[in-house]
């Protein structure tokens, strides 16, 4: 487990403030339009012990923020690692949502890779085995028998989110800066 302290970034609409006040995840783009997350949440919250659902979902690789268009507001933030509740993969939590997305750039350039080496002389049959790859990807059975013993990891890697309370301390706050396009 990590000791001392992280960075961690967090993405949110300019009106909301992870300083005060309380998450009402009725008015969030994400719980209302993810397919899955109105589901999830109550578990998630109960498995990490937090009823009410009062918890920040933070970026733990600044590369991995996205520009969508929408102006939004990004917390840099620099907090005791004692406080991030749990480390979260976020290639399990999409699969309990039922979402398959990209998959980290680690393993698709180790899917190319393999395809080029069985089928250096045909690039059609290397992207139908690439192709191949992400189906069977998505379709693994978790190793415990519930993607849910498996949401969380005691390691920060590709793919991993951060949980922590909101409200965020003041003291943990690096910068807050208008995020857009």
């Amino acid at each position: 487990m990590l000791n001392g302290y992280i960075n961690l970034w967090t993405i949110h609409p300019p009106d909301f403030s992870i300083k005060e006040g309380r998450l009402d995840h009725s008015k969030s783009e994400y719980y209302k339009n993810t397919p899955g997350v109105k589901q999830a949440y109550p578990e998630l919250w109960k498995r990490i012990n937090i009823p009410d659902g009062q918890i920040i979902w933070c970026y733990t690789d600044k590369s991995d923020i996205t520009k969508t268009g929408i102006i939004k507001k990004r917390w840099d933030l620099y907090l005791p690692v004692s406080e991030v509740i749990q480390f979260v993969d976020d290639m399990v939590w999409n699969r309990i949502l039922g979402i398959k997305c990209d998959v980290p750039p680690s393993l698709r350039n180790q899917w190319r890779d393999e395809s080029q080496k069985k089928f250096p002389s045909n690039p059609a049959t290397a992207k139908v085995y690439e192709k191949e790859c992400y189906n069977n990807y998505w379709m693994k059975k978790p190793k415990t028998g519930s993607w849910w013993d498996e949401l969380f990891v005691s390691r920060i890697g590709e793919c991993t989110s951060a949980l922590i309370r909101h409200p965020v301390r003041e003291d943990c706050i690096k910068n807050e800066i208008r995020w857009c396009c």
